[in-house]
């Protein structure tokens, strides 16, 4: 009987795709913003970004991840997606609160409450960019239990129907609502339609488990090789062109990028480099909002110079990685104990 190989799709290769997404993104953030973000003059004439490559692709990984890990929860429900709100928040709220708002505590007092109470769940980013995924998260974990039950019933009847209706509705909302209100608000609103429907896509694939039915023993290594890499590349190269009349093209593209990942790795153990990406992955959220705050305009002045003690932009992105893996591995050891000696403490008050 032949022996049949599948792909397998479990935490650890979820944690290595979150790390090579995080990786992409702080690429993202350091080239594409090129020298305006920069306090300091910096040499970008052999700037890796000269390439085009599409490291935008990593929001779409993320949305796609967050669709495919809820298809395994056991409830479904808000009491779920309150839970996983807490940790991303409690994540986040560690960055801004040590981080970020004793610096800028003047500007704070200056901006107010509502201000200070729209950053607290990612819809102002005055005083720490790119915090828009914590709103974006929220309002996943409030939908999903609906867009759950309906997939299950039927999923890709329903989930071409939840794909179209939000693009209907992304469409109208552009259309008559984008311009009547402030800039930033508009944009959040419109992100969030556009990254929704892969996290729908997300779910299905998790749902039918398209990846796990992938044989790889049909495949030699240098095919898989071949094909895996040349995917990860074109894909890579293309996905600079993100949107078409407003729909994110992302929705192709993470699936097939996931897809050459999850392959390859099935296909080559590589177990010092799977370590290495799935603790990148497994810190994704702290490095996410740390490596924001050396592009934070209220706070940069004082973090950025960490960063640019190279001039060399590309030396740069590779010491911005290097650090901020080491610094959030640092503050997710202090959470993470932090959090067991509370547990142990309520347990004995019980």
């Amino acid at each position: 009987m032949e022996n049949q190989q599948f792909v397998r799709f479990d935490k650890n290769m979820t944690a290595i795709i979150k790390g090579i997404a995080i990786i992409m993104m702080i690429c993202l953030h350091c080239y594409s913003f090129g020298q305006d973000a920069y306090d300091v003059p910096l040499n970008f004439d052999y700037s890796l970004d000269k390439l085009g490559l599409g490291f935008n692709l990593c929001i779409g990984i993320y949305a796609f991840m967050v669709g495919y890990g809820y298809a395994f929860s056991k409830t479904k429900d808000m009491k779920y997606g309150l839970q996983h709100i807490k940790k991303l928040l409690i994540s986040y709220w560690v960055i801004l609160f040590v981080f970020s708002l004793p610096v800028s505590f003047a500007e704070v007092k200056n901006q107010g409450v509502g201000v200070f109470v729209l950053t607290l769940f990612g819809i102002d980013p005055q005083f720490i960019h790119f915090n828009w995924f914590v709103f974006f998260y929220i309002i996943l974990m409030a939908l999903f239990p609906l867009i759950a039950r309906l997939i299950d019933r039927k999923p890709v009847l329903f989930t071409a129907v939840i794909v179209i209706s939000i693009y209907v509705l992304e469409v109208l909302y552009h259309t008559f609502i984008f311009d009547s209100i402030p800039e930033n608000r508009a944009l959040l609103i419109y992100t969030c339609f556009r990254y929704l429907p892969i996290a729908v896509l997300g779910y299905l694939f998790a749902h039918e488990r398209y990846y796990e039915r992938i044989r790889i023993d049909r495949l030699s290594p240098l095919v898989a090789l071949v094909m895996s890499v040349l995917v990860f590349l074109v894909v890579l190269k293309i996905s600079s062109f993100a949107l078409f009349k407003g729909f994110q093209l992302d929705f192709f593209y993470a699936p097939l990028f996931i897809g050459a990942i999850v392959t390859f790795f099935n296909k080559f153990k590589l177990n010092p480099l799977r370590r290495l990406l799935g603790k990148f992955g497994d810190l994704s959220v702290y490095m996410w909002f740390f490596h924001a705050i050396f592009f934070t305009e209220t706070i940069k002045w004082l973090y950025q110079p960490a960063i640019t003690i190279f001039k060399d932009i590309n030396l740069v992105v590779l010491w911005t990685i290097v650090l901020t893996f080491f610094a959030s591995w640092l503050i997710k050891t202090v959470v993470d104990a932090c959090q067991r000696w509370l547990s142990k403490l309520v347990t004995r008050t019980a």
